[in-house]
């Protein structure tokens, strides 16, 4: 009988020793789920990120292709008017040179001449 409770009182300890190294497994298993999730939820924040600076950069590509034409387009309207002053421009120097001996180009500002 006293074997019996021997070996019953092994048996308890063993199975407390079992029951006391599954609780350790098992936190140390939620702390292992925790910190793969704290990684998951970094990675997803890090995707994010680099989704967020491909797009900025297809939008600045994109932009960078417009610009020279709007460039064109900004000019364009004062494309006539420059036309129009290098014309004038010539006129003044035609007239300049065919009054050079007038006393009329004597009178004029210093830079018409």
């Amino acid at each position: 009988m006293h074997e019996m409770s021997v070996n019953v009182q092994n048996m308890v300890k063993s199975t407390q020793t079992q029951a006391s190294s599954v609780s350790e497994t098992s936190a140390s298993i939620d702390q292992m789920v925790a910190s793969i999730q704290r990684v998951a939820d970094t990675a997803k924040v890090l995707l994010d990120i680099s989704n967020r600076s491909r797009e900025e950069v297809h939008s600045g590509i994109t932009t960078m292709e417009k610009a020279p034409m709007a460039l064109i387009r900004s000019t364009t309207p004062f494309t006539p008017r420059v036309k129009s002053l290098m014309r004038w421009d010539s006129v003044l120097m035609t007239l300049e040179k065919s009054s050079r001996s007038s006393t009329i180009s004597q009178n004029r500002p210093t830079y018409w001449r």
